[in-house]
């Protein structure tokens, strides 16, 4: 006999409709902010082709860490509006563990320009910026094992195809970790891969083709 502690009824659970809504805020919020790490410069500024010169060098870099960043995030929200889309109903858990990850989105805004600023000179803070993107990593994952465990998945097929999609953002941060305490810069290039995912994690599927 069930206790009351493991009874659950209709109004334990809510339409995945206030996640949604909710995750494009905020995303939305955070995408554009990232924009606004890049230094315009005042017209006393550039006076001399010296100057012009070094300010190239960090735009250059601004624009490039705003482009990885601005797919970055984007790689995220497609997996959560993804996730969202599959989802039957949400509980509290799972509304609290999609909050969480929206609070580490948030701060990829703070942590991308103190890399262009201090990234090479001080490199705690390209690990500030791998470790945030790894907390998202681990709770999107936690999300889908809690609820592929809930049964709140509706018919969707090849779970394990989904997993493994899952499991592929945090191991990439988590790689990028590593390679920022052995390189100076470049480390974060492989979050790259993170936009042909689809087709990494199928590789596996391909051989298994193959082999039958």
């Amino acid at each position: 006999m069930k206790s009351i502690f493991n009874q659950r009824d209709e109004k334990d659970f809510v339409s995945t409709k206030s996640a949604e809504a909710i995750t494009d805020g905020i995303f939305a919020v955070a995408m554009t902010i990232l924009v606004l790490a890049i230094h315009t410069p005042l017209k006393n500024e550039l006076t001399t082709m010296i100057q012009l010169n070094s300010y190239l060098q960090g735009f250059t870099l601004d624009i490039s860490l705003f482009i990885l960043c601005f797919l970055i995030l984007g790689s995220i929200w497609i997996e959560m509006r993804f996730l969202l889309h599959n989802l039957e109903k949400i509980n509290k858990i799972f509304m609290w563990l999609t909050l969480l990850i929206l609070m580490f989105v948030v701060l990829v805004p703070v942590t991308y320009p103190l890399i262009s600023d201090f990234g090479t000179q001080f490199p705690i803070f390209r690990y500030f910026f791998d470790i945030n993107l790894l907390m998202i990593g681990i709770l999107m994952l936690t999300q889908y094992i809690y609820a592929e465990k809930k049964e709140f998945f509706g018919n969707i097929e090849d779970y394990g195809y989904k997993k493994r999609t899952a499991v592929f953002f945090p191991l990439i941060a988590l790689i990028a970790l590593i390679l920022s305490y052995f390189l100076e810069s470049g480390s974060s290039i492989i979050y790259f891969l993170l936009f042909f995912d689809d087709y990494i994690v199928k590789i596996p599927d391909y051989f298994r083709s193959n082999k039958s």
